[in-house]
């Protein structure tokens, strides 16, 4: 499964916004594993014929792919899944309220945001003068009072840097993540 994929033809997108198959999405995201068209109807309380052919459409456009079939009391249950964590929409054509109707993910915002980071830090690092790389991976003993400090610290120097002051600035990309492992 990919983590991010791009869709930019506007019929994809039009066939994505259909309500019912948005209902179809949302129901696999919640499921978090592949699933058959009779799980899914059983879980929109339809028929499985009205959920076969919207799987079949998002599966014609790349959304939904058929990972497994397994035999069940003599018949074949195919599995289908998203193809990616999140789709991106980039299409101009559209108008914004299509464009936040398909506003769907199957990743949470923390997902989102590195997997978006992820991708800018693996862009810059490959081009051949991309100076400046620092990676750092620490770990750090705090009170609950220090961790606060730390990530008020942190929110304060972004927003001393988050918009270009002088001609000499350069857009940089930064990544902080402060989380606390909390034993189970």
């Amino acid at each position: 499964m990919l983590t991010i994929k791009e869709i930019s033809d506007p019929s994809h997108i039009k066939i994505m916004v259909d309500e019912k198959r948005q209902q179809v999405l949302r129901v696999m995201r919640k499921s978090d594993q592949p699933m058959t068209v009779k799980q899914i109807a059983d879980e929109l309380g339809v028929k499985p014929a009205n959920v076969h052919f919207h799987v079949k459409k998002l599966e014609e456009i790349g959304i939904l792919e058929m990972v497994r079939t397994e035999e069940v009391h003599g018949i074949i249950a195919k599995y289908y899944e998203p193809t990616a964590m999140i789709f991106k929409l980039s299409c101009k054509e559209l108008d914004p309220g299509t464009q936040m109707q398909v506003n769907l993910t199957f990743a949470s915002d923390a997902e989102i945001a590195f997997e978006e980071s992820k991708q800018k830090f693996i862009e810059i690092s490959r081009r051949e003068k991309s100076g400046g790389k620092r990676i750092s991976d620490s770990e750090l003993y705090l009170t609950k009072e220090e961790f606060m400090e730390l990530n008020d610290m942190i929110d304060k120097a972004i927003d001393r840097f988050r918009y270009k002051q002088s001609d000499e600035q350069m857009l940089h990309h930064v990544f902080f993540t402060c989380i606390t492992d909390i034993p189970e």
